[in-house]
């Protein structure tokens, strides 16, 4: 994520020979003691931090969470989250897909507190992992949508979506609704996709990433960002994990029979595609959620 989320805010004040802030007391300086190219202006350029506001979007709906489903999706939940707590992000935001509403688990929160091994915010997170639970992934991006036009400060904000976008053509429609709203507003959305047959993202965002081996979920993003090419002579950032991520990872997830379900990991395969925008019109997608 340190290819993605570079440092884009200048921190400190500098004295530099041209900008629009004049400082006072050095144009007094200048006018008791005149000197070529005089420094009178000062303008912040000095020294970046990062500004971002990223808001993560989590369904975890019954075909998400299924027997075939399971271990993907929490795969890759559990490398974005990893990613992205892995960053000093000063503005994060975590929504839960709900039925009817969504849950809020935190609200601009700074990732290196909130996703720290010790905060309390995993006990209530892990608790939504439970298969069989319909969700509202629309107004889940609209709770998004609000609290993006409720920021108390300037960020850079993105949305990233966890899901496997496979809802009926009505409820398609609200969703491609408030990813617009987002649009519009400048905020970018990424579909990140979860499970075995995430197809249904493709007509749902403007950005979509779906890895079937979720080791390769970074990679996959970074192509997201025409300015954030990967050097391949460097290597990714290591990551450490919640060790309840590992707790969840730990137990072979079975089915109803009492088989285990793989699966398969393929090293060099990933999806990316960069739609120019939203096809309103919804996907032709025969596969939909159980109610």
């Amino acid at each position: 994520m340190e290819y993605i989320f570079k440092p884009n805010l200048p921190t400190q004040p500098v004295l530099t020979d041209d900008g629009t802030h004049i400082d006072v007391n050095e144009l007094i300086k200048y006018f008791l003691n005149p000197t070529p190219n005089p420094k009178i202006y000062r303008e912040i350029r000095d020294g970046l931090v990062k500004n971002y506001g990223v808001t993560l979007v989590i369904d975890v709906s019954n075909s998400c969470l299924s027997d075939i489903s399971f271990m993907h999706s929490i795969q890759t939940i559990r490398m974005l989250i990893s990613a992205i707590g892995a960053i000093d992000i000063p503005c994060f935001d975590l929504i839960m897909v709900g039925d009817p509403e969504p849950v809020v688990l935190c609200s601009e929160r700074a990732t290196n507190e909130i996703l720290s091994e010790r905060s309390n915010i995993w006990a209530p997170f892990f608790s939504f992992f439970k298969p069989k639970r319909h969700g509202d992934l629309a107004s889940a991006i609209k709770a998004a949508y609000d609290l993006n036009s409720a920021r108390r400060t300037e960020h850079t904000n993105r949305i990233f979506v966890c899901t496997d976008g496979l809802y009926s053509k009505s409820e398609r429609d609200f969703i491609i609704k408030y990813v617009n709203f987002c649009l519009v507003k400048g905020v970018n959305v990424f579909g990140i996709g979860t499970g075995i047959c995430a197809y249904g993202i493709e007509e749902l965002f403007p950005n979509i990433i779906y890895s079937l081996n979720p080791g390769n979920l970074l990679l996959a993003i970074s192509k997201c960002f025409s300015d954030s090419s990967v050097n391949k002579n460097n290597k990714m950032p290591i990551l450490t994990f919640p060790q309840k991520f590992s707790n969840v990872l730990g137990h072979t997830h079975t089915n109803n029979e009492g088989e285990r379900n793989y699966v398969i990991s393929e090293t060099n395969i990933f999806h990316h595609h960069h739609l120019n925008h939203v096809n309103t019109h919804g996907p032709s997608c025969d596969l939909i959620k159980e109610n």
